[in-house]
């Protein structure tokens, strides 16, 4: 019998060996805004810190923040990519960052040693509760959590999610607003930033000149929207969640 835990490795191995999500690179054109915004939250708050990055995929991300912390790990419950991420940080020269295969549900280091705990398309994947006691235990006094996330309330992604499940694992749960109350709920602090309404329309240009322009247009239109009429907030594809301890 298969657990959760082995189908979730099974999916990502698979994906970390023959990128089988490739068919979606052109929604994932988009989410450059959201994951600038992501990756400076968190360069901007590790400069000599330590840092713990759950679900750190081939390492990429991780690399990038070993330039600014003092030390880096990165966690995947994916074996294939654990390989890979070692690889890619010698290949970087990188000393400063380790790499373990671990689940993300329940990872084991001594407690309040991390000054940031991170991770992109992560919690999804994860008991949000587990996650939850586990981020808090391991954040030092002080210290900051920073998550993409993508929302599951948007009931046009939905559709597209269920007739693709192919591409996503069966027991993945994009959150809903009662999780983002969960996790608002169990730190002193918390800011959510929501992105991706009205710039998929900018999917249809992305092989034009003025791709770029009319992204950064719609996005602001989607940052007005979802700051003036919160209602919209719900629809959004991706939100970046910034919690403290």
């Amino acid at each position: 019998m298969f657990t959760k835990y082995d189908k979730e490795k099974y999916f990502h191995n698979r994906f970390f060996k023959k990128n089988t999500r490739k068919s979606l690179d052109k929604f994932y054109s988009i989410d450059k805004i959201s994951d600038n915004f992501y990756n400076n939250c968190i360069l901007q708050n590790s400069i000599g810190k330590s840092v713990l990055e759950l679900g750190c995929g081939r390492g990429i991300n991780s690399i990038i923040y070993a330039k600014n912390a003092s030390m880096v790990i990165g966690i995947d419950i994916s074996d294939i990519a654990i390989k890979q991420a070692i690889e890619y940080a010698k290949s970087k020269k990188i000393n400063n960052v380790s790499f373990f295969e671990m689940n993300a549900e329940f990872f084991n280091f001594p407690n309040r040693c991390f000054d940031i705990i991170c991770g992109k398309a992560i919690l999804h994947h994860l008991n949000l509760k587990r996650a939850i006691d586990g981020i808090n235990n391991h954040l030092k006094a002080g210290g900051k959590a920073v998550f993409i996330e993508p929302l599951g309330q948007n009931h046009l992604i939905n559709l597209f999610r269920k007739l693709t499940p192919n591409l996503r694992t069966e027991d993945e749960h994009p959150l809903l607003m009662k999780d983002l109350d969960l996790l608002k709920s169990n730190f002193d602090k918390s800011t959510f930033q929501f992105f991706h309404l009205f710039t998929f329309f900018a999917i249809l240009f992305q092989k034009l000149a003025c791709f770029n322009k009319l992204l950064i247009f719609l996005a602001k239109i989607d940052e007005f929207m979802f700051n003036k009429v919160p209602f919209f907030q719900k629809y959004a594809w991706i939100v970046v969640i910034k919690l403290k301890k």
